[in-house]
């Protein structure tokens, strides 16, 4: 009986190790396998599986192909991590990209093919979770190049015509104090100009005419990480935190002769100057194309 206990406690040991070395070893410990799944799905994609790539902000996403060798990268480094928010907090998502699992140039993709990619101000942590055609789960990646493809994603290089700028530097900077003002109580605390170019004008023999002038500007807040909270309309945060689109649609600084006539919204001014391009423009008429609410 002796030797039967003993030949027991041996053979149990023996188990024991056994299961130690067996399929646990395999892949990160707390993966479930519903995101083992979508990680297979992930580690494999090719460009020609992505249908379609879409993304908010200014920006064109990145090609298929690209995206596809960053996701393949990216799926080698799951981590355990909490769920990104929408509540307001920290860990809330501020940049995403959507591309769809289906056949390219189908024209209307649906929600249910969408591999929908998360990224918040954590650095090099994006979170990934698909619509219903796809494998169930959510993953978290510890990967710093997909985590700059999406926290990039609503940065540009703006141009400032700094001769022009500083010609009407007071009418560009009175509007942007003033819509300092306007918003300071959300949280901002100062603004930057992005963009000031003139992109549309009308050429007499002087060279002279009438020219609206593109401008842009971001805004900051104290401390930057509430940017992400203070957003409204269409407005969005670049990889500075700095918050783009506040005035929610373009605005144009115009000039007759190289004399300020005002600020235009909106797209109505660029269609006059359009259709009068090489022809003498009235300063009546100007202004109307500028407030048409006001033209009759």
């Amino acid at each position: 009986m002796k030797k039967t206990g003993l030949s027991l406690a041996l053979a149990g040991a023996l188990l024991c190790m056994l299961c130690a070395c067996g399929p646990a070893a395999e892949g990160p410990a707390d993966t479930t396998p519903a995101e083992t799944g979508l990680l297979d799905l992930l580690s494999g994609l090719t460009a020609e599986d992505i249908g379609e790539v879409s993304q908010f902000g200014p920006n064109e996403p990145p090609d298929s192909t690209t995206l596809a060798a960053m996701l393949n990268e990216a799926a080698a480094h799951p981590i355990d991590h909490a769920d990104l928010t929408i509540n307001g907090s920290d860990t809330d998502v501020v940049w995403s990209l959507d591309c769809y699992i289906a056949p390219k140039n189908q024209g209307i993709y649906s929600g249910a093919d969408a591999l929908h990619l998360q990224a918040g101000l954590e650095e090099n942590v994006v979170e990934i979770f698909g619509g219903e055609n796809l494998p169930d789960g959510r993953v978290h990646l510890e990967d710093a190049a997909l985590y700059q493809l999406l926290r990039t994603s609503c940065d540009q290089e703006g141009f400032i015509n700094e001769y022009y700028y500083e010609k009407y530097r007071d009418l560009v900077d009175g509007y942007y104090n003033g819509r300092l003002e306007e918003v300071r109580d959300a949280g901002y605390t100062a603004w930057e100009l992005t963009e000031f170019l003139g992109v549309l004008g009308t050429t007499k023999e002087s060279g002279k005419g009438a020219v609206a002038f593109r401008m842009g500007a971001a805004f900051v807040t104290d401390p930057p990480e509430l940017a992400p909270h203070v957003l409204a309309g269409g407005a969005y945060v670049d990889s500075a935190l700095r918050v783009h689109g506040l005035d929610w649609q373009n605005v144009y600084l115009v000039t007759l002769d190289e004399e300020p006539v005002g600020l235009s919204f909106g797209e109505g001014v660029i269609g006059f100057i359009r259709d009068h391009s090489g022809e003498e423009v009235h300063m009546e008429d100007l202004q109307a194309a500028m407030n048409p609410s006001s033209a009759g």
